[in-house]
Protein backbone atom coordinates (compact mmCIF):
# COMPACT_ATOMS: atom_id res chain seq x y z
CA UNK A 1 0.00 0.00 0.00
CA UNK A 2 2.98 2.22 0.54
CA UNK A 3 4.40 1.53 -2.37
CA UNK A 4 1.33 2.40 -3.98
CA UNK A 5 0.81 5.78 -2.16
CA UNK A 6 4.65 6.74 -2.91
CA UNK A 7 3.85 5.90 -7.13
CA UNK A 8 0.75 8.05 -6.64
CA UNK A 9 2.50 10.47 -5.39
CA UNK A 10 5.56 11.01 -7.76
CA UNK A 11 3.20 10.66 -10.58
CA UNK A 12 1.51 13.98 -9.12
CA UNK A 13 4.58 15.64 -8.98
CA UNK A 14 5.48 14.25 -12.68
CA UNK A 15 2.09 15.83 -13.74
CA UNK A 16 2.10 19.30 -11.78
CA UNK A 17 5.84 19.67 -13.17
CA UNK A 18 4.58 19.02 -16.34
CA UNK A 19 1.47 21.39 -16.50
CA UNK A 20 4.05 24.05 -15.08
CA UNK A 21 6.56 23.74 -18.05
CA UNK A 22 3.94 23.64 -20.10
CA UNK A 23 2.37 26.92 -18.97
CA UNK A 24 5.53 28.51 -19.24
CA UNK A 25 5.93 27.04 -22.64
CA UNK A 26 3.13 28.37 -23.61
CA UNK A 27 3.80 31.72 -21.77
CA UNK A 28 7.21 31.94 -24.02
CA UNK A 29 5.29 31.63 -27.19
CA UNK A 30 2.68 34.12 -26.49
CA UNK A 31 5.93 36.54 -25.68
CA UNK A 32 7.40 35.85 -28.96
CA UNK A 33 4.01 36.75 -30.87
CA UNK A 34 4.32 40.02 -29.78
CA UNK A 35 7.00 42.70 -30.69
CA UNK A 36 7.92 44.34 -27.65
CA UNK A 37 8.68 47.56 -28.80
CA UNK A 38 5.06 48.21 -30.95
CA UNK A 39 2.94 46.02 -28.94
CA UNK A 40 2.15 44.42 -32.43
CA UNK A 41 2.75 41.16 -33.64
CA UNK A 42 6.12 39.91 -34.61
CA UNK A 43 6.44 38.88 -38.51
CA UNK A 44 6.32 35.50 -38.32
CA UNK A 45 3.29 36.02 -36.40
CA UNK A 46 1.63 38.33 -38.95
CA UNK A 47 2.47 35.77 -41.68
CA UNK A 48 0.53 33.49 -40.28
CA UNK A 49 -2.29 35.26 -39.02
CA UNK A 50 -2.57 36.57 -42.29
CA UNK A 51 -2.72 33.68 -44.35
CA UNK A 52 -5.76 32.44 -41.93
CA UNK A 53 -7.85 35.28 -42.15
CA UNK A 54 -7.52 35.36 -46.15
CA UNK A 55 -7.81 31.53 -46.35
CA UNK A 56 -12.09 31.97 -46.17
CA UNK A 57 -12.09 35.40 -46.74
CA UNK A 58 -14.37 37.01 -50.21
CA UNK A 59 -12.31 38.89 -52.73
CA UNK A 60 -12.06 42.66 -51.95
CA UNK A 61 -12.81 42.09 -48.60
CA UNK A 62 -9.37 42.76 -47.46
CA UNK A 63 -6.67 45.53 -48.06
CA UNK A 64 -2.72 45.01 -47.31
CA UNK A 65 -1.31 48.45 -46.06
CA UNK A 66 2.27 49.18 -46.30
CA UNK A 67 4.10 52.30 -44.10
CA UNK A 68 7.01 53.52 -43.81
CA UNK A 69 8.44 56.38 -41.45
CA UNK A 70 10.18 59.05 -44.13
CA UNK A 71 13.40 60.47 -43.07
CA UNK A 72 13.51 57.88 -40.47
CA UNK A 73 17.58 57.75 -40.32
CA UNK A 74 17.64 61.87 -40.78
CA UNK A 75 15.31 61.69 -37.42
CA UNK A 76 17.63 59.11 -35.43
CA UNK A 77 21.15 61.11 -35.53
CA UNK A 78 19.58 64.16 -35.45
CA UNK A 79 17.46 63.60 -32.00
CA UNK A 80 18.82 60.14 -31.10
CA UNK A 81 17.99 57.07 -31.14
CA UNK A 82 15.65 57.04 -27.70
CA UNK A 83 13.60 59.57 -29.04
CA UNK A 84 13.70 57.18 -32.78
CA UNK A 85 12.64 54.42 -30.34
CA UNK A 86 9.51 56.02 -28.92
CA UNK A 87 8.20 56.98 -32.41
CA UNK A 88 8.24 53.39 -33.02
CA UNK A 89 6.29 52.80 -29.79
CA UNK A 90 4.13 55.40 -30.81
CA UNK A 91 3.76 54.48 -34.50
CA UNK A 92 2.55 50.95 -32.74
CA UNK A 93 0.37 53.03 -30.24
CA UNK A 94 -1.58 54.66 -32.97
CA UNK A 95 -1.82 51.55 -35.30
CA UNK A 96 -3.62 49.38 -32.67
CA UNK A 97 -5.74 52.28 -31.48
CA UNK A 98 -6.82 53.84 -34.80
CA UNK A 99 -7.02 50.40 -37.14
CA UNK A 100 -8.54 47.86 -34.56
CA UNK A 101 -6.11 45.62 -34.02
CA UNK A 102 -8.02 42.40 -33.43
CA UNK A 103 -11.03 41.11 -36.35
CA UNK A 104 -10.70 44.11 -37.89
CA UNK A 105 -6.95 44.56 -38.47
CA UNK A 106 -3.66 42.52 -37.96
CA UNK A 107 -0.36 44.62 -38.13
CA UNK A 108 3.58 43.86 -37.59
CA UNK A 109 6.46 46.08 -37.79
CA UNK A 110 9.54 44.45 -39.70
CA UNK A 111 12.71 46.47 -39.89
CA UNK A 112 13.16 49.47 -38.55
CA UNK A 113 10.91 52.11 -40.35
CA UNK A 114 8.34 49.93 -41.96
CA UNK A 115 4.64 48.59 -40.56
CA UNK A 116 2.13 46.37 -42.28
CA UNK A 117 -1.33 45.97 -41.78
CA UNK A 118 -4.43 43.51 -43.04
CA UNK A 119 -7.49 45.57 -42.98
CA UNK A 120 -10.89 45.19 -43.72
CA UNK A 121 -10.65 47.13 -46.97
CA UNK A 122 -13.51 49.61 -46.16
CA UNK A 123 -11.97 50.35 -42.60
CA UNK A 124 -8.72 50.96 -43.72
CA UNK A 125 -10.06 53.43 -46.95
CA UNK A 126 -12.88 55.49 -44.40
CA UNK A 127 -11.41 55.98 -41.19
CA UNK A 128 -7.88 54.89 -40.36
CA UNK A 129 -5.57 57.23 -43.17
CA UNK A 130 -6.40 60.60 -41.43
CA UNK A 131 -7.18 60.11 -37.99
CA UNK A 132 -3.11 58.27 -38.11
CA UNK A 133 -1.34 61.12 -39.66
CA UNK A 134 -3.48 63.40 -37.24
CA UNK A 135 -2.30 61.03 -34.30
CA UNK A 136 1.29 61.45 -35.28
CA UNK A 137 1.01 65.43 -35.16
CA UNK A 138 1.13 65.23 -31.38
CA UNK A 139 4.24 62.93 -30.88
CA UNK A 140 6.13 66.84 -30.15
CA UNK A 141 8.76 66.72 -32.49
CA UNK A 142 9.57 70.18 -34.13
CA UNK A 143 8.50 69.25 -37.50
CA UNK A 144 5.64 66.89 -38.91
CA UNK A 145 6.59 63.44 -38.72
CA UNK A 146 5.71 61.88 -42.64
CA UNK A 147 4.59 58.28 -44.03
CA UNK A 148 4.66 57.14 -46.92
CA UNK A 149 1.84 54.58 -47.43
CA UNK A 150 0.26 52.18 -50.12
CA UNK A 151 -2.09 49.65 -50.29
CA UNK A 152 -3.31 46.78 -51.92
CA UNK A 153 -6.93 44.88 -51.97
CA UNK A 154 -6.68 41.75 -51.96
CA UNK A 155 -9.00 40.70 -54.77
CA UNK A 156 -7.74 36.79 -55.89
CA UNK A 157 -6.99 35.28 -52.39
CA UNK A 158 -5.26 32.34 -53.33
CA UNK A 159 -1.80 34.17 -53.96
CA UNK A 160 1.22 33.90 -51.40
CA UNK A 161 0.69 36.71 -48.40
CA UNK A 162 4.06 37.83 -49.42
CA UNK A 163 3.68 38.68 -52.96
CA UNK A 164 0.82 41.16 -51.75
CA UNK A 165 3.10 42.71 -49.17
CA UNK A 166 5.75 43.14 -52.52
CA UNK A 167 1.81 44.93 -54.22
CA UNK A 168 1.62 47.01 -50.95
CA UNK A 169 5.45 48.38 -50.98
CA UNK A 170 4.93 48.88 -54.57
CA UNK A 171 2.37 51.34 -53.81
CA UNK A 172 4.04 53.01 -51.01
CA UNK A 173 6.81 53.23 -53.13
CA UNK A 174 4.93 55.55 -55.33
CA UNK A 175 4.14 57.59 -52.72
CA UNK A 176 7.47 58.19 -51.85
CA UNK A 177 8.34 59.22 -55.32
CA UNK A 178 5.61 61.61 -55.28
CA UNK A 179 6.13 62.73 -51.43
CA UNK A 180 2.41 62.30 -50.86
CA UNK A 181 1.44 60.87 -46.87
CA UNK A 182 -1.84 59.69 -48.45
CA UNK A 183 -2.97 56.15 -49.00
CA UNK A 184 -1.57 54.85 -52.87
CA UNK A 185 -3.27 52.11 -54.33
CA UNK A 186 -1.19 49.77 -56.12
CA UNK A 187 -1.26 50.43 -60.04
CA UNK A 188 -0.32 47.66 -61.91
CA UNK A 189 1.18 49.69 -64.49
CA UNK A 190 3.41 50.97 -61.61
CA UNK A 191 4.48 48.20 -60.47
CA UNK A 192 5.02 47.01 -64.14
CA UNK A 193 7.81 50.22 -64.47
CA UNK A 194 9.05 49.08 -60.73
CA UNK A 195 9.99 45.95 -61.80
CA UNK A 196 11.22 47.08 -65.31
CA UNK A 197 13.79 49.83 -63.52
CA UNK A 198 14.78 46.80 -60.85
CA UNK A 199 15.54 44.55 -64.17
CA UNK A 200 18.12 47.66 -65.22
CA UNK A 201 19.57 48.43 -61.51
CA UNK A 202 20.32 44.68 -61.05
CA UNK A 203 21.98 44.45 -64.62
CA UNK A 204 24.11 47.63 -64.39
CA UNK A 205 27.31 45.91 -63.42
CA UNK A 206 27.36 42.51 -65.75
CA UNK A 207 26.40 45.95 -68.65
CA UNK A 208 29.52 47.52 -67.58
CA UNK A 209 31.81 44.30 -67.15
CA UNK A 210 30.54 43.18 -71.18
CA UNK A 211 30.58 46.43 -72.24
CA UNK A 212 27.06 46.59 -73.70
CA UNK A 213 27.11 50.55 -73.14
CA UNK A 214 28.14 51.90 -76.78
CA UNK A 215 29.53 55.16 -77.76
CA UNK A 216 27.26 57.36 -80.45
CA UNK A 217 29.40 60.50 -81.49
CA UNK A 218 27.10 62.68 -82.28
CA UNK A 219 29.12 65.66 -84.72
CA UNK A 220 29.17 69.45 -83.55
CA UNK A 221 29.13 71.78 -87.07
CA UNK A 222 31.12 74.56 -87.54
CA UNK A 223 29.30 77.19 -89.85
CA UNK A 224 31.62 79.98 -90.62
CA UNK A 225 33.03 82.26 -93.54
CA UNK A 226 35.28 79.80 -94.55
CA UNK A 227 32.15 76.99 -94.83
CA UNK A 228 30.91 74.42 -92.97
CA UNK A 229 33.42 71.85 -90.79
CA UNK A 230 32.82 69.44 -88.14
CA UNK A 231 34.60 71.19 -84.88
CA UNK A 232 33.82 68.30 -82.34
CA UNK A 233 31.35 65.43 -80.74
CA UNK A 234 29.02 64.74 -78.60
CA UNK A 235 29.18 61.71 -77.00
CA UNK A 236 25.81 59.82 -76.76
CA UNK A 237 25.27 56.44 -75.05
CA UNK A 238 23.40 53.17 -75.81
CA UNK A 239 22.50 50.25 -74.39
CA UNK A 240 22.36 47.50 -77.00
CA UNK A 241 23.17 43.84 -75.91
CA UNK A 242 23.18 40.78 -78.66
CA UNK A 243 22.29 43.47 -81.35
CA UNK A 244 19.21 44.98 -79.62
CA UNK A 245 18.62 47.52 -77.30
CA UNK A 246 18.00 47.14 -73.84
CA UNK A 247 16.87 50.35 -72.62
CA UNK A 248 16.54 53.96 -74.29
CA UNK A 249 18.88 56.76 -72.66
CA UNK A 250 15.68 57.98 -70.90
CA UNK A 251 15.05 55.49 -69.18
CA UNK A 252 18.20 54.06 -67.81
CA UNK A 253 20.19 57.07 -67.32
CA UNK A 254 17.27 58.32 -64.56
CA UNK A 255 18.19 54.59 -63.42
CA UNK A 256 21.69 55.41 -62.65
CA UNK A 257 21.07 59.01 -61.43
CA UNK A 258 18.38 57.05 -59.12
CA UNK A 259 20.47 54.62 -57.83
CA UNK A 260 23.70 56.54 -57.30
CA UNK A 261 26.01 54.49 -60.13
CA UNK A 262 25.51 57.69 -62.78
CA UNK A 263 29.28 57.86 -61.70
CA UNK A 264 30.33 54.39 -63.11
CA UNK A 265 28.57 55.79 -66.42
CA UNK A 266 30.53 58.42 -66.60
CA UNK A 267 33.95 57.29 -65.91
CA UNK A 268 33.43 54.23 -68.54
CA UNK A 269 31.92 56.38 -71.19
CA UNK A 270 34.55 58.68 -71.20
CA UNK A 271 37.21 55.54 -70.52
CA UNK A 272 35.20 54.27 -74.16
CA UNK A 273 35.68 57.85 -75.84
CA UNK A 274 39.23 58.18 -74.85
CA UNK A 275 39.78 54.58 -76.21
CA UNK A 276 37.75 55.29 -79.49
CA UNK A 277 39.85 58.70 -79.95
CA UNK A 278 43.44 56.91 -79.54
CA UNK A 279 42.27 53.77 -81.83
CA UNK A 280 41.20 56.74 -84.64
CA UNK A 281 44.31 58.50 -84.43
CA UNK A 282 46.67 55.25 -84.26
CA UNK A 283 44.53 53.75 -87.72
CA UNK A 284 44.58 57.23 -89.51
CA UNK A 285 47.16 59.10 -88.57
CA UNK A 286 45.05 62.07 -88.22
CA UNK A 287 45.05 63.93 -85.04
CA UNK A 288 43.22 67.24 -86.05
Amino acid sequence: MSNYTDRTDEYEKLESENRRLKEELEAAKLKTVIDADTGLLTPPAFLKAAEKKLRDAAPGEYVLACLEIGYFTELSERFGYNEADKLISYIGEATRHFTGEGEECIACRLGIKRFYRLLSSKFVMENADEAFDLYLKRFGLPFNIVCYKGAYVINNTGLPIRQYIGYAVSAMRDAKKSGDSRVHLFSREQHECDLRRQYLVDNIDSALLNREFVPVFQPQIYIGKNGIRPFRAEVLCRWIKDGMTVADPDEFISVFEDSGQIGKLDQYMTHEACRFVREYIDETGNDD
